[in-house]
C-alpha cells in the first residue's frame, strides 16, 4: 500500500476509501491455499458483505487488477465503476509468453523471480532488503516522476517485505 500513501488522502476527500492487502501481501495473513484470483475475489467479497456495502466503485492496481477482473465478472451488479490500473490480465491483455530478453523484460522480471520457492525470503534475510530496493530502483529510473520513489517510499516497501 505504500505506493498509494499520497493518493488515498486525496481520494478520501470525496470518497470512502477501503484499502485491502490481498492475501499474502502487505500486512495480510498468508493462507496455505486459495491464491487463485476467483478465490481471492470471493474472500474480498465476503469483506464487502461484512461491511454492508451494496453499490461501490472498485479500483485495483497491478496484481489487484488480476483479482478485480473475476470479481467484476462475479459481482457486476454491485459495481458502479471499475478501474484496473497497471496490470496485464491473463487471457485478455497479456501475451502467451512474457518476454525474456533483458531489453524487453524489465517490467516483468519479478514473475520468474518470485516463482523460485523461498528465494525472496532468503535474499531479504541475507542481503538486507536487496529485492525491494532493486525493484524500486528500476521503477525510479523508468518512472515519469522519479521523486515518487524517494528513500521514504523505498524504506516503506522494504519494511513491507521484511515483515513477511
Amino acid at each position: 500500500m505504500s505506493g498509494w500513501r499520497k493518493v488515498m488522502p486525496i481520494l478520501g476527500q470525496g470518497f470512502r476509501i477501503i484499502a485491502v492487502d490481498l492475501p499474502g501481501q502487505g500486512d495480510s495473513d498468508k493462507p496455505l491455499d486459495g491464491y487463485d484470483t476467483q478465490t481471492v475475489a470471493r474472500r474480498l467479497h465476503e469483506l464487502v458483505e461484512h461491511l454492508g456495502l451494496k453499490r461501490y466503485g472498485l479500483v485495483a492496481h497491478d496484481v489487484g487488477a488480476w483479482v478485480a477482473f473475476p470479481y467484476a465478472m462475479m459481482f457486476d451488479k454491485e459495481i458502479e465503476a471499475l478501474a484496473m490500473l497497471d496490470a496485464g490480465i491473463s487471457g485478455i491483455t497479456l501475451p502467451e509468453m512474457l518476454p525474456s530478453a533483458s531489453d524487453r523484460s524489465w517490467k516483468t522480471w519479478h514473475f520468474s523471480f518470485h516463482a523460485v520457492p523461498d528465494l525472496r525470503e532468503i535474499l531479504l534475510w541475507t542481503c538486507h532488503g536487496l529485492v525491494p530496493d532493486h525493484g524500486l530502483s528500476v521503477k525510479r529510473r523508468c518512472a515519469h516522476n522519479p521523486e515518487g520513489f524517494s528513500i521514504e517510499v523505498r524504506n516503506a516497501a522494504s519494511e513491507d517485505y521484511r515483515n513477511h
